[in-house]
């Protein structure tokens, strides 16, 4: 049975709206029910569920969403719904008291504990792939340090890198934390900035989308090394770069 409900911190919600109007705070918690129920949500869904406000309240909220491809949904949001779906899993489990399991519910307790430990590798923390894989290697190191993040700390986590300027930043941050055994995350000093790596310099044309390195529009495959200069241009049919006007 789906969950009818996700936890709401009034806080985080004040922080994050303050500078919204009414019919702006009106139209986010529309678009939060409608990622909860469908669990993402296209563009002309967002504008039929806004109706009228959607010229005035879309050029906003989108901010609030990562837009992956054609869909969009709030990162925040996911994480909590997750978080609740483990935590009435857990009490679940504990409901069964000292009754005795059935075959079925002996193969998953045998299971578990091996589900605990690598429950982390199967979370998207974020888009781009190195950040979340680097993410998950910090949470990792944390448990070994016998430090382990609750997911509360993850939650904090998650929006103070997403405070950070770009996904290299966040990456050489995080592996910071690991080398030093940190529990916590600290803005670099410029000393540790590094220099990025040539796979993250943008060609012509090239942005970045959310995480994701785009060249007009379409993503360009991990590990292409571009070539700056005005006289190199993106191939988007041979996915490749060339030389010339």
């Amino acid at each position: 049975m789906k969950d009818p409900a996700f936890l709401f911190y009034p806080g985080d919600w004040m922080g994050g709206t303050q500078w919204m109007t009414f019919e702006q705070k009106g139209c986010y918690m529309e678009l939060l029910i409608l990622q909860f129920n469908c669990s993402e949500f296209t563009e002309a869904q967002a504008k039929q569920v806004l109706s009228i406000c959607f010229d005035v309240a879309w050029p906003m909220l989108k901010q609030k969403f990562i837009n992956d491809g054609e869909i969009y949904y709030n990162e925040r949001l996911r994480i909590e719904i997750d978080k609740r779906k483990r935590f009435s899993e857990s009490r679940r489990i504990n409901g069964l008291g000292n009754k005795q399991p059935d075959k079925k519910q002996k193969a998953q307790a045998k299971h578990m504990p091996k589900h605990m430990e690598d429950e982390n590798k199967d979370l998207n923390y974020f888009i781009n792939t190195e950040l979340n894989s680097v993410f998950i290697s910090y949470l990792e190191n944390r448990k070994k340090i016998k430090k382990p993040a609750t997911d509360r700390a993850i939650e904090l986590l998650v929006i103070k890198l997403n405070k950070f300027p770009n996904d290299e930043y966040r990456i050489q941050t995080l592996e910071k934390s690991i080398t030093n055994n940190w529990t916590d995350i600290y803005e670099l000093k410029n000393s540790d900035i590094q220099a990025p790596k040539i796979k993250d310099v943008l060609g012509p044309g090239e942005e970045y989308i959310n995480g994701v390195r785009m060249c007009l529009g379409k993503i360009i495959p991990p590990g292409t090394e571009p070539r700056p200069g005005s006289l190199y241009k993106w191939d988007i049919d041979k996915n490749k770069w060339y030389y010339g006007n």
